[in-house]
């Protein structure tokens, strides 16, 4: 997830609202992109507990 929203940044998008979210007792990584025509998209990742 963190490479996705380095390579969209890196293309002059602008990303939003890095943060996690939490359903079903699992946790995501998150962030969405608001596209030109006004389409929001969010992309998300399992973060994998530790150990």
């Amino acid at each position: 997830i963190h490479k996705a929203r380095d390579e969209i940044e890196a293309n002059g998008v602008e990303t939003g609202n890095w943060r996690v979210d939490e359903r079903d007792g699992k946790k995501y990584q998150v962030f969405f992109v608001v596209a030109p025509d006004g389409l929001c998209y969010y992309f998300h990742q399992p973060i994998e507990n530790a150990g």
